[in-house]
């Protein structure tokens, strides 16, 4: 009895001493200066920085400022008298440059029609054209791939194609000059025009995007595009499209407006396989790529008044 009540003291006293040392052994190996992997001006999940929190450097290019009611982010260079080594200045272009890079992709074969839909807006706004000039040239990237990130899939009604909605972020990269927003939520409706098309030229059911059928490669990157001119300011510091959310006459002008422009290079893109089109985006970007052009200022049509409008 004595024997056994001894063996069981000395199995506790074991099992305490193991987990005395498991725990010191835990703080030991505990990354310093906050949690591994976690971003700078992280936007939920969304942000497209890869450099850990600690990383001062990354923190000095991409700085946070707290404004009233909402956030906004300001992407700026580094102070003028700042010296860094070779790694250093590495590693703060590696940041700089993945704003403007392809976002991971799957292979051609298995491109979902939101990827291709990515990919071919991508290549139409690396590249110096009409269309990629209305948005203010490749530096739009940006803005397009935090809404790729983004988005999510689900049920709307059948008339929306892409919902934005919530508290907005607003951006500005004081490196290329480029100012947009960030909606708190963004959805593609897996029921509507980006996905779905009409059964006959009598069925309403689905719209047509302006010229293009629904559930096109067209009609998807034209909704892109439609949505990128709510997202990114122009030089008179107006979005490029005015809000439409409320007003379905307006939203329609606003799609034709973005055919209008980028007719040539959506029609264009829809002719290029998917194979060519991944090699395209990364591939150098061409030496007239206009990565820090200004925005132009958007002539608005008469109809659009500066109201304010949730979208």
């Amino acid at each position: 009895m004595l024997h056994g009540r001894h063996y069981r003291l000395v199995s506790i006293l074991t099992s305490i001493i193991a987990l005395n040392y498991l725990l010191a052994l835990a703080e030991t190996r505990a990354p310093q200066g906050g949690v591994a992997g976690r971003t700078p001006s992280s936007i939920g999940n969304n942000q497209t920085a890869t450099a850990t929190q600690s990383d001062p450097l990354v923190e000095a290019a991409a700085t946070t400022t707290l404004g009233d009611g909402s956030r906004t982010i300001v992407r700026s260079e580094l102070p003028e008298n700042a010296t860094l080594d070779k790694a250093a200045a590495e590693r703060v272009r590696a940041y700089k440059s993945e704003l403007l890079n392809v976002l991971d992709l799957p292979p051609a074969d298995k491109l979902t029609p939101l990827d291709q839909a990515y990919l071919d807006v991508f290549n139409i706004l690396r590249e110096d054209n009409d269309c990629s000039r209305f948005y203010g040239g490749s530096r739009a990237i940006e803005a397009l791939n935090e809404l790729k990130l983004q988005l999510k899939i689900s049920y709307l009604d059948r008339a929306v194609g892409l919902r934005m909605f919530g508290v907005t972020v607003s951006v500005t990269n004081n490196t290329t000059g480029i100012s947009y927003r960030l909606f708190e939520h963004a959805v593609l409706n897996a029921d509507g025009s980006f996905f779905k098309a009409r059964l006959s030229p009598l069925d309403m059911s689905y719209q047509r995007i302006g010229e293009f059928d629904a559930n096109t490669r067209e009609a998807r990157v034209t909704i892109l595009l439609h949505e990128m001119g709510h997202l990114i300011r122009g030089a008179n510091g107006k979005f490029i499209l005015p809000d439409d959310g409320h007003d379905s006459s307006v939203s329609r002008e606003n799609t034709l407006r973005v055919i209008k422009v980028c007719r040539q290079q959506i029609k264009m893109e829809s002719e290029i396989d998917s194979t060519q089109a991944l090699a395209r985006s990364k591939a150098t970007p061409p030496s007239n790529s206009i990565q820090y052009a200004s925005i132009a200022e958007p002539s608005l049509p008469s109809w659009a008044n500066p109201r304010s409008k949730t979208h």
